[in-house]
């Protein structure tokens, strides 16, 4: 049987989206830093430092995403709480994702109030994001989904009681 260059180019396209999203999967996001400010009954102001990387030799260049931030409780919670818009981005190797006193509305008060409270009384707590975006290596395209949860360090030992 004789195989032509079409159907032997055509194997990394079928593989790429699986191989994106396993690599969004397997990766770790670690936040620097993260800060809510000039809150309103209806909208905060949202920074973010985080990093990722991406692994060599590739450069991936992802599409905006609108990242839902979420409240990491039993039973989950999907609804979120502010969606943070991040802008298209172009990584390589160590990467940074900046948003800097972005202003978003607060979608769910009460699961807002509850993310405020674990992020204050608590040691640690979760901050969990989710969204979906189109990442692109070269001219190769998977639409990828985020899904992740990172732990964080609470202000409670900040503060001491009377």
């Amino acid at each position: 049987r004789k195989v032509t260059g079409v159907q032997t180019c055509a194997l990394p396209i079928f593989i790429f989206p699986a191989v994106a999203q396993r690599m969004v999967n397997d990766a770790t996001l670690p936040i620097y830093s993260a800060s809510i400010t000039n809150p309103t009954p209806e909208s905060v102001q949202y920074s973010l430092f985080a990093g990722l990387s991406v692994p060599k030799p590739f450069t991936v260049k992802l599409k905006p995403i609108a990242l839902n931030l979420l409240v990491d409780q039993n039973p989950p919670n999907r609804n979120p709480y502010i969606t943070v818009n991040l802008p298209g981005q172009t990584l390589k190797g160590n990467s940074t994702i900046t948003v800097t006193n972005q202003t978003t509305n607060i979608l769910d008060q009460e699961i807002f109030e509850t993310f405020l409270h674990s992020a204050v009384y608590q040691e640690t707590f979760m901050l969990s994001a989710s969204g979906e975006t189109d990442a692109y290596v070269g001219k190769l395209k998977a639409h990828i989904h985020l899904d992740k949860k990172v732990e964080l360090k609470g202000q409670s030992s900040q503060f001491t009681g009377p």
